[in-house]
């Protein structure tokens, strides 16, 4: 290849190849008539019939891809509830709930109301945030006080574990893993004993905002502290290293696999961040106020996998967006060590599709070219065959007749 030497423009491609990857396309944003339903979403849950179900600045929120209707104090909640509603949750006998700041909410479907949980005891809820269910058909609730466990044939509610501020749950099949604003506990249903869980090396007063257990690990998401991986047995294995979140961290809202080699990252303040199945960073899904298929705000606080593998998402501003997910087809494409036919380094800095439709990869070891078609790959460290080193390459370019190719510190090469 002939060797050509530009600083100027070495610096600029520098400049552009650092930068993060964001898909900003395919959103759509849910309407009725041209009308947008309410701007704050907190959760979202779609019942056996196809409803979605979302809890709101304003209510609880209905759609069943027709029609629209919101229950609120002033029609279908009753008159004492507030009409923030936390979390939605729908259990294995389709029974609808909302957790709201005043109680626990069941939905009538003959009165297509939503009815206060009457507990016996007389004990408030305050501050609903988290409903799940446990291997007997009972919920666990999280809120403000503690963990609520709640028989529902008896209507007993009972507080198991006080004082405490829940802002996540996950059950383990034996017990449930509660996040708190001063860490991560374990409640063991029979003992009823509660133990610390430590997730970090200096583990004091972190804020777990999530928890979600994916395969035989648990990811473990927080406000201030990133995201970190438990094993089965909820031992601390690491964290999971996200690059827009190396300068800062974003609160983690919500945590969802979609396959087995793509985890999706609800943030608040990121939007959504992709993993692939070895947790390595793909790419974000942004706001741009310059395209209108991009995800409506930055704040997640919820997403879900629905039916007919539609991703919905659950925005603080934009509404609700959803993404037809079949439409998008993933493929990790990773150095196998050992392996000549495959990319050379994971490093990756540059792509490039050439004119026969082969894909090249510029890394930190060098070059790679892939022809999809065989799904052969041909690897070159060094651009000039005079040298041992590697190139590190920055930028690759068609120009219709030649492949450019701008190395870090090497000059450009065609």
């Amino acid at each position: 290849m002939n060797k050509i030497k530009y600083n100027i423009i070495l610096i600029f491609l520098f400049s552009i190849s650092t930068g993060f990857g964001q898909i900003t396309t395919g959103f759509s944003k849910l309407s009725i008539q041209g009308n947008v339903p309410k701007s704050i979403i907190y959760t979202i849950a779609q019942d056996s019939v196809g409803n979605i179900w979302a809890g709101t600045e304003e209510g609880v929120m209905r759609y069943n891809s027709k029609d629209l209707f919101l229950y609120s104090k002033y029609q279908g909640l009753p008159d004492f509830a507030s009409n923030r509603i936390l979390d939605v949750f729908i259990d294995s006998d389709n029974r609808i709930w909302a957790g709201m700041e005043t109680g626990l909410l069941e939905y009538d479907a003959k009165t297509n109301t939503f009815k206060p949980v009457n507990d016996k005891r007389n004990e408030k809820l305050n501050l609903v945030v988290s409903i799940i269910e446990g291997k007997q058909n009972e919920l666990w609730i999280g809120d403000f006080n503690g963990l609520w466990h709640y028989d529902i044939k008896t209507d007993s509610l009972e507080n198991v574990f006080k004082d405490k501020n829940i802002l996540s749950l996950e059950y383990t099949g034996n017990g449930l893993l509660a996040g708190t604003n001063t860490g991560l506990y374990y409640f063991d249903e029979k003992s009823q004993k509660t133990r610390k869980i430590k997730i970090a090396a200096k583990d004091e007063n972190i804020s777990v905002s999530c928890i979600k257990r994916i395969g035989n690990n648990y990811y473990v998401g927080t406000i201030n502290n990133g995201l970190f991986l438990l094993d089965e047995k909820r031992k601390f294995i690491g964290t999971v290293s996200i690059p827009p979140f190396s300068d800062r961290y974003i609160r983690i809202n919500s945590i969802l696999q979609i396959n087995d080699s793509l985890i999706v990252i609800g943030t608040d303040g990121a939007g959504l961040v992709y993993l692939d199945g070895n947790n390595h960073y793909i790419t974000s899904a942004v706001n741009n106020i310059n395209d209108p298929n991009s995800i409506s705000s930055n704040g997640i606080y919820d997403i879900l996998l629905g039916e007919e593998n539609i991703l919905w998402i659950a925005t603080y501003g934009g509404g609700i967006n959803y993404l037809p997910f079949n439409k998008l087809k993933f493929r990790n494409i990773s150095h196998i060590i050992n392996d000549e036919n495959s990319l050379i380094n994971n490093f990756t800095r540059a792509i490039c599709e050439d004119s026969q439709g082969k894909i090249w990869f510029g890394t930190k070891q060098g070059l790679s070219i892939w022809d999809r078609k065989t799904d052969e790959w041909t690897n070159k460290r060094s651009i000039q065959k005079s040298s041992k080193v590697p190139d590190i390459i920055l930028a690759i370019e068609e120009d219709g007749k030649y492949m450019w190719i701008a190395t870090y510190g090497n000059g450009v090469f065609k």
